[in-house]
């Protein structure tokens, strides 16, 4: 046989058996009396309602300054937007096709803006010929004509241009937008 049928028997849990509720009990601290929540809503608050007011107003104000001084920096008359672009354009150093296509495109849309053609997005071939079916600018035509010629040929048959030439063509476009203004009234 073997020896575990030979030891005797203890009646003893395996466990230690668990504590009892009262012992549990003694350890906890009493209960709190209830606390009683409001059943009315806390009053309106009048101050918050003030300083929202003020917050609103003062973001109004803001907008308002800035809307008018963005407004104010672009108010550019066609003429005062075509001579700027002029003047920063002469003070640039631009190839020769560069130059060309910046002054003639300071043109179309200086003519755009003041609706007198649908320029910038045509040839000049498409131009004069509107030109030419035209009343528009009857005395602008063959200085018009001739600029956009000389264009033409610096952009297209690789002709150069002097510095001599470049101050002769935004002389030119100068006095067209002067003439064109003076001649034509604005029709934004």
């Amino acid at each position: 046989m073997s020896s575990l049928a030979q030891a005797p028997i203890i009646n003893q849990p395996a466990q230690p058996s668990a504590p009892s509720v009262d012992e549990l009990m003694s350890g906890l601290r009493p209960l709190k009396p209830a606390v009683e929540l409001p059943t009315e809503p806390e009053p309106f608050s009048y101050e918050i309602l003030a300083w929202g007011v003020v917050g609103v107003i003062i973001l109004a104000l803001l907008s308002w300054w800035i809307w008018k001084r963005l407004r104010r920096e672009k108010s550019l008359t066609p003429e005062q937007t075509a001579m700027q672009s002029l003047d920063e354009i002469a003070e640039e150093d631009l190839s020769h096709d560069d130059f060309i296509m910046k002054v003639s495109h300071i043109l179309k849309g200086y003519l755009e803006e003041k609706k007198l053609f649908i320029a910038v997005r045509q040839t000049t071939e498409e131009f004069l010929d509107s030109l030419k079916n035209s009343e528009k600018l009857s005395e602008q035509r063959e200085t018009l004509k001739t600029f956009f010629e000389q264009c033409d040929h610096v952009k297209f048959a690789g002709g150069t241009l002097a510095d001599e030439q470049r101050r002769e063509l935004i002389n030119s476009v100068r006095s067209l937008v002067k003439g064109i203004s003076q001649s034509e009234p604005d029709k934004s």
